[in-house]
């Protein structure tokens, strides 16, 4: 689509006294855009499925090295760790008379 806009831009060009015309414009601006659409969703595209391998490497490498007692061990390390953390508590009252007017 984007080639096709181009060529027929390039013959409207060269033309003679070529007059204006809306419907080559329109196409050209349309053809622009859905190419710029498709580049950045091609970019995204490419990085999600590269960080999914990335991920899936990374899961196969950590099976490879610890056996599953291992694994659940860890797991369950972090289960409890992330629970003995302490909830934030109020801080003491302090002797400021507070906001002044």
């Amino acid at each position: 689509m984007l080639l096709e806009s181009q060529l027929r831009m390039l013959i409207w060009i060269g033309t003679a006294n070529a007059g204006p015309d809306p419907d080559l414009a329109k196409n050209c601006f349309y053809a622009t855009a859905g190419s710029i659409v498709v580049l950045v969703v091609e970019g995204y595209f490419v990085s999600f499925t590269e960080a999914l391998w990335r991920v899936l490497r990374i899961k196969r490498a950590h099976r490879a090295l610890y056996t599953a007692e291992e694994r659940s061990h860890l797991r369950d390390a972090i289960r409890a760790a992330q629970r003995a953390t302490p909830a934030p508590t109020a801080s003491p009252p302090t002797r400021s008379p507070g906001p002044v007017a």
